[in-house]
């Protein structure tokens, strides 16, 4: 078993996919971290503006039945990783006495950039789904056709090995070819963010950074289990490409 993992672990490691898959996810990570943290740092600027600017106001206020107290939300510094609803739905709502707000009734303030808002909505959770799922299928695609074609897989048969140690043994080594260019771009980020002076992450943030990785590697467990059932149905390198990139343009 630890030979299988290791020949598919150099197979995978010594192509132009691994190399290319580590430097793509790094260059887009570490290039997009540095356009999301002056996108936060922008919105918590704008933020702490609305916060003095309402105080002031309500400070003006002489009678309660005039005044209206406005509710500001913080920007989430977790949505540098994934923008979710954070940049969606409003950050500021009135409150009264004679209104009780929900959440349509919430404002906005400080979009006055729509450019950096569309480029900074491309988050990292976004890079990997689209990329690295993307190589996950190129890893794949050729696992068993590739092998097929070669006459190696015949050879490898030959030998007292079941075909589940086969399956194991690709699955592990193409997976830790995915998972190093994921946590080192996640490092780099995580170092990136700790840099900046308006950013602060606390203990829960880490776990959540966590939930983060866990699921992504699920994510690309799918994709690359789907780019597997491709390769062993098809037995032709060109089909299982082609049909893989059609799973990949459908489902990312």
């Amino acid at each position: 078993m630890m030979t299988l993992i290791r020949r598919e672990l150099l197979d995978n490691l010594m192509t132009f996919r691994f190399a290319a898959a580590t430097f793509i996810m790094l260059l887009l990570v570490v290039a997009n971290t540095f356009v999301l943290i002056i996108d936060y740092e922008r919105r918590l600027a704008s933020h702490n503006d609305a916060v003095k600017m309402h105080q002031r106001q309500l400070q003006e206020k002489i009678t309660y039945s005039a005044g209206k107290v406005r509710v500001d939300r913080p920007p989430n510094p977790l949505s540098i990783f994934n923008v979710g609803f954070d940049k969606r739905l409003g950050n500021e709502v009135g409150v009264s006495h004679r209104l009780v707000p929900s959440l349509w009734d919430a404002g906005m303030h400080g979009s006055d950039n729509p450019f950096m808002d569309m480029f900074a909505s491309m988050d990292i959770v976004f890079i990997f789904e689209v990329i690295l799922s993307l190589f996950a299928l190129i890893f794949a695609y050729n696992a068993f056709a590739g092998e097929y074609e070669s006459g190696t897989l015949r050879l490898v048969l030959t030998h007292p090995i079941g075909r589940g140690k086969i399956l194991v043994a690709k699955y592990m080594s193409a997976m830790f070819c995915l998972i190093v260019p994921l946590l080192i771009s996640l490092l780099l980020a995580t170092i990136l963010l700790t840099t900046s002076t308006a950013i602060s992450l606390n203990s829960d943030d880490f776990l959540r950074i966590g939930g983060i990785i866990l699921t992504s590697v699920a994510y690309l467990s799918v994709f690359y289990l789907i780019g597997l059932l491709i390769s062993a149905a098809t037995r032709r390198t060109s089909t299982a490409l082609m049909l893989s990139m059609f799973v990949w343009g459908f489902w990312s």
